[in-house]
């Protein structure tokens, strides 16, 4: 009989996958309430649901998704660090794939990926991997 847990994400995956999209609905409903009912400027409501993201994002990697005990003097400019390069990869990848020729939206969709895939692997082994001993 096969085994069935072969086939489940590990629970940390499935942890990073939901705090992603939860990061992304708190992130999107504060620029839609910033630039809607408060009158901000679409730049200014970008910012202030990209800055609620990034302190939600750290505060869901950090112990829920990771369970890390690093302290945050230490842990927030790691995670900075961290979501910066995978921005630089991401921009890196879409910029390759709008020169090859792909199309906006699949270039975006790879630039995603390439973001998602990055960022959790720097997160996973080097913002918040366990201590070791």
């Amino acid at each position: 009989m096969p085994d069935r847990r072969a086939a489940r994400l590990p629970r940390w995956l499935a942890r990073y996958a939901a705090a992603g999209v939860l990061n992304t609905l708190l992130g999107g409903g504060l620029i839609l309430l910033l630039q809607g009912p408060l009158g901000c400027t679409p730049l200014v409501a970008n910012a202030g649901g990209y800055a609620l993201g990034l302190l939600a994002g750290y505060g869901l990697q950090r112990r829920w998704v990771f369970g890390s005990a690093r302290p945050h003097r230490s842990g927030m400019p790691a995670y900075l660090a961290a979501v910066a390069l995978a921005w630089a990869f991401n921009a890196a990848v879409l910029q390759s794939a709008l020169w090859a020729g792909v199309p906006a939206p699949w270039a975006q969709a790879a630039a995603l990926a390439a973001y998602t895939g990055c960022a959790c692997l720097l997160q996973r082994h080097a913002v918040f991997r366990a201590a070791a001993g």
